[in-house]
């Protein structure tokens, strides 16, 4: 099964029109994306840059659960202690030798670093490719201008 990273545009997209790309509708991808750009949907509602009502959003937030989430179409990597914990610390060995300087670095934002640590490749455990990283970063740089 391919893997491929889920961008919080095409996320902004679905919201509002209830639909997912025709790759994602192949059957053939799992669209990877962080619980961080999950919440963007709620930032951009927030902000009124969300063209849909407040009834709407939470019947899409259903209706995401419901099909896409829930059908295996869409994965929302969370954070938890595990997750954190695994990918917060660069080990060597199984032993911890320093912080992983790209998801603690001072220069980006809480929720990029929510979105590093999610999303990292850590070890065989992680069962989407590299790619989906790639993707994210590329994405997310790209949106910062």
């Amino acid at each position: 099964m391919l893997t491929r990273f889920f961008s919080a545009a095409e996320i902004i997209r679905y919201f509002e029109r209830g639909t997912l790309s025709a790759d994602l509708n192949s059957g053939e991808i799992i669209a990877i994306c962080s619980i961080a750009d999950l919440l963007d949907i709620c930032e951009a509602y927030k902000k009124d840059n969300l063209n849909i009502s407040h009834v709407e959003l939470h019947t899409r937030f259903e209706e995401f659960k419901e099909h896409p989430v829930k059908e295996g179409i869409i994965y929302i990597v969370d954070l938890d202690q595990d997750k954190l914990s695994s990918s917060l610390f660069e080990r060597d060995n199984g032993a911890v030798v320093d912080f992983w300087h790209t998801g603690v670095n001072r220069s980006i934002s809480p929720k990029r670093s929510v979105r590093y640590l999610t999303i990292r490749i850590i070890d065989d455990s992680t069962w989407w490719s590299e790619q989906v990283y790639q993707e994210m970063e590329e994405y997310h740089i790209s949106q910062d201008g």
